[in-house]
């Protein structure tokens, strides 16, 4: 590694870093060691808890009471749900997202915390040789889905974004949309006296609210079919694994009021960052047609020469600056070329980039169009679905692997280190490099998921596999 990258994952380790982005990608770096990252995260989880609001939200005041509190929870979010539905059912339109173009951006914003979903899970698997942690264990490879590509959830994820073109614009967002992601990271390295903390996330999480409802009825709605964001089943033993282990790990009757806060803590953290009622009120397509024209203006220097000539300034000149981009669209507004809350196909610069004859076609993809094509069309948007070329095909997208040839390396060096593995137990520590945050959805990282899941639990590892259930 260069010098230079080791110093600045030294500054990172050592001093609060400036952005939540840093420390994802700390965490997500398969070069730092485990050690390095568990140091971090116990500093960064210390900063987070001395943050926390003064108010912390709601929570039991006895072990006993959080059953009861936790299905209340979820029946008051189902009733919510079914005056939801009433609501649509006498004609009321979506809620959360008005558009296609809502659902885009959505996805973009909640992207790098779905990115790192299930990862403070992590940290139960280094005790597999603990009976109190085993239906821990099983929530998170669940949550890998066993092992099997196409019900892993961050393959699926990636998957969408990657067929719905949105990927380029994660890596554009503002630091606090980092700000989840960095504390479900910092959870899947957290040390054994952190545990508390981490089951109290979990149950943040794994709570399903009405917003969670919602957002899964209504991207369902708008044609985008993945598994990524539906609620599991309602039941009172869905709740079983995490208050199983709560009460196994509970210490004595003198220290349990230390430990209720701990979880208590660790529901708070759920609640940080930007988590999905927040994002829903932060949907501004404005913004997002400026990030996209802000983008062209990159391409665009290189691309126009000065004989270009928009309202006496040349299309280099306007796209200089990103005021210029800002003064650009505005321009595009006064002169008509964009006619906003009219049939697109009215605006000349909507025939520019969409119809297959003119000049500008193909400089912005389906995606980028979609957005401009709600954009101009305002209010009417959920009345006028886009052109047929323009809708999403999430439902079919992409799940074929993109081998190459370091990943078929790594493959084939953990396979033979598992082979000559000496015990159970050495065989096991082999896998749980590659269960972690940043390798679990890789091709190793899928097959050592299979592996482990097969080795710990055999039975459930083979009911569970999809092709034991092919005619």
């Amino acid at each position: 590694m260069p010098t230079v990258v080791k110093q600045r994952l030294l500054d990172i380790l050592n001093d609060v870093p400036e952005t939540y982005f840093d420390l994802v990608s700390f965490y997500l770096d398969a070069d730092i060691a485990p050690a390095a990252k568990q140091q971090k995260a116990l500093f960064s989880l210390k900063h987070e808890i001395e943050t926390l609001p003064l108010a912390l939200p709601d929570f039991p005041r006895q072990l006993d009471q959080l059953e009861h509190w936790m299905i209340q929870h979820e029946q008051q979010a189902q009733l919510e749900f079914e005056y939801y539905l009433k609501r649509r059912a006498w004609g009321q339109p979506r809620e959360y997202f008005h558009c296609l173009s809502d659902a885009y951006e959505f996805l973009i914003k909640i992207a790098p915390t779905q990115r790192a979903q299930a990862a403070w899970l992590y940290s139960f698997s280094q005790h597999w040789d603990d009976r109190r942690y085993t239906e821990l264990i099983q929530l998170y490879l669940q949550a890998l889905a066993y092992g099997h590509t196409q019900q892993h959830q961050l393959y699926q994820f990636n998957a969408l974004l990657e067929t719905l073109q949105l990927d380029n614009f994660v890596l554009g967002l503002e630091d606090g949309y980092f700000h989840q992601a960095a504390i479900q990271l910092a959870l899947a390295y957290c040390p054994a006296d952190f545990m508390p903390l981490t089951l109290g996330f979990h149950i943040g999480k794994h709570l399903c609210s009405l917003h969670q409802l919602i957002i899964a009825h209504e991207l369902k709605e708008l044609g985008i079919h993945t598994r990524c964001f539906q609620p599991q089943q309602r039941s009172t033993s869905r709740h079983t694994p995490v208050l199983h282990a709560i009460a196994s790990l509970a210490p004595d009757e003198k220290q349990q009021a230390q430990y209720l806060r701990l979880i208590q803590l660790g529901y708070a953290l759920s609640q940080q960052g930007m988590n999905e009622e927040k994002i829903l009120q932060r949907l501004h397509l404005h913004d997002i047609i400026q990030k996209i024209f802000q983008h062209k203006a990159l391409m665009g220097k290189f691309i126009h020469d000065n004989k270009c000539i928009f309202t006496n300034r040349s299309i280099n000149q306007w796209l200089e600056t990103i005021e210029g981009v800002d003064g650009f669209i505005q321009q595009l507004l006064e002169t008509d070329w964009i006619r906003l809350g009219q049939d697109p196909q009215q605006s000349k610069f909507w025939r520019l980039i969409h119809q297959q004859e003119s000049q500008m076609f193909g400089l912005f993809n389906r995606t980028e169009q979609q957005f401009i094509y709600d954009w101009i069309l305002g209010d009417a948007a959920a009345q006028h679905p886009a052109p047929s070329a323009l809708q999403s095909t999430s439902d079919h997208f992409k799940t074929s692997d993109y081998f190459n040839y370091m990943a078929e390396l790594e493959l084939e060096e953990i396979q033979l280190k598992y082979a000559q593995g000496s015990s159970f137990n050495d065989k096991i520590r082999q896998l749980l490099p590659y269960l972690a945050p940043h390798k679990s959805a890789s091709d190793a990282g899928r097959w050592c998921t299979q592996q482990y899941s097969q080795a710990l639990f055999p039975a459930l590892a083979q009911a569970l596999d999809p092709m034991n259930h092919k005619s």
